[in-house]
């Protein structure tokens, strides 16, 4: 049961060091300050976590403006008088 629990923390740290970066640490470290698997791992893997952490973040934005991109040129073909198969 322990260990099921140290992984669920583990995994909780990577997430707020992952997508939260320098707050997520200190987040990270006032929740696990009291025994709840900081010493135990948590503390590397939520700094691993801020160190990928602009990665991440520049992965959802590119990925975010290609479909938003794709989905407003799409639409404009949908406008009147627009000749998108023409070419």
């Amino acid at each position: 049961m322990q260990s099921h629990q140290h992984n669920d923390s583990v995994i909780g740290f990577l997430l707020l060091g992952l997508f939260l970066s320098l707050p997520g640490v200190l987040i990270a470290w006032i929740i696990g300050r009291d025994g709840h698997g900081w010493e135990h791992g948590g503390r590397v893997v939520a700094w691993i976590g801020a160190l990928f952490s602009p990665f991440v973040w520049l992965a959802i934005i590119i990925v975010f403006t290609v479909s938003f991109t794709g989905s407003v040129t799409m639409l404009g073909c949908l406008m009147p008088g627009a000749d998108c198969l023409a070419q």
